[in-house]
């Protein structure tokens, strides 16, 4: 069963934030908020509300272009509290120079992933934030003679 809900505008807890009842958020067994992504005017994502009967997965976004139409774009970094409660990310925060590194790197085409991790260190980027960004981007990883490679597709 599917039931589509809409949220206030007040803050507070996620459980809190849909009109009418807590009811029908307590008695749920998975929920699933979809919202937009700050600082990316034609990304929305859904986010892990609740999970009773499973770990709770990661954010996964679309995008809305106006030319293109929709199109999945996969994991996201986002998180509930991030959708619900109007996250800003940093102009120049470390994922968002990971991710412009990366788009940057590869946007002539597949590259060694080992590479790709010295360039990054060398720019005060770490391993785990490049990892994030690369498969919030959809980086495409691959292995060809015992060597991983990456590129966008």
């Amino acid at each position: 069963m599917v039931i589509v809900g809409h949220l206030n505008k007040g803050g507070g807890k996620n459980q809190y934030r849909g009109l009418g009842s807590v009811d029908i958020f307590a008695a749920a067994r998975s929920v699933l908020t979809l919202g937009r992504v700050k600082g990316q005017p034609t990304v929305r994502a859904f986010a892990h509300g609740k999970s009773n009967l499973a770990p709770e997965g990661g954010a996964i976004a679309f995008e809305l272009d106006p030319e293109a139409g929709f199109r999945w774009i996969g994991k996201h970094s986002v998180t509930i509290d991030e959708l619900l409660g109007g996250f800003t990310a940093e102009p120049d925060s470390a994922y968002d120079r990971a991710a412009a590194f990366l788009q940057s790197e590869l946007a002539e085409g597949e590259q060694p992933a080992a590479a790709l991790f010295e360039k990054a260190a060398a720019n005060g980027i770490a391993e785990r934030t490049i990892r994030k960004a690369k498969s919030a981007l959809g980086v495409r990883s691959f292995k060809r003679q015992d060597k991983w490679f990456g590129a966008l597709d």
